[in-house]
């Protein structure tokens, strides 16, 4: 088995940091790659970190993840609503897939509200800021997300939404997977066998 995640970002993402901070915060993507990368490397996983403004990019690097991934982390931003090409080609992934956004889309504009993605997704994790990517929702029995010990005040304020695991993991066992995939279904979180 595969001990790679692809971590997959799209469109603006790059800016992160610098793009309207009121709803993104102040954190870079290289920030997050770092927290990501130094998580992984702990836990014994690789992570494949990357970004792209273009979505036949997104879709190769899902095509991609089929080979060499167990699973998937992608926060798709402004794909999320308008790629059926990306959503056909998570499809295609048998592992399990976790729909990642900063913001918290269902409290924005109405055209942020209809995830194209979330059809596909084995998990959804939605306006816990760039914390987001840290989370560990324990057992997933209690709707409620913890996160590691170096998360500031600041990132737990920005916490607003629940994660529902109830689903994933319900997702996972009716799929029959025989991968070891993470207990938590998110990114880099205890890395435990359902």
């Amino acid at each position: 088995m595969s001990k790679r995640i692809f971590v997959l970002n799209g469109p603006n993402l790059n800016l992160l940091g610098q793009r309207e901070p009121a709803i993104y915060g102040t954190t870079t993507l290289a920030q997050i790659q770092e927290r990501c990368e130094a998580k992984a490397t702990e836990l014994g996983f690789e992570v494949d970190f990357r970004q792209t403004n273009f979505e036949g990019e997104l879709v190769e690097s899902v095509h991609q993840a089929r080979i060499e991934a167990c699973g998937i982390i992608i926060n798709p931003a402004g794909y999320t609503f308008t790629s059926i090409a990306l959503l056909d080609s998570l499809k295609m992934f048998d592992g399990p897939k976790i729909e990642l956004h900063i913001s918290n889309v269902h409290a924005r504009e109405s055209i942020y509200r209809n995830s194209l993605i979330s059809r596909t997704a084995t998990g959804i994790l939605i306006g816990f800021g760039a914390a987001g990517y840290e989370l560990d929702p324990g057992d997933g029995r209690h709707g409620r997300a913890r996160l590691s010990p170096k998360t500031s005040c600041d990132q737990r304020q920005s916490m607003r939404r629940t994660v529902s695991m109830a689903l994933c993991r319900r997702r996972l066992r009716a799929s029959g997977a025989a991968m070891s995939w993470p207990k938590t279904c998110l990114m880099l979180a205890r890395f435990e066998t359902l």
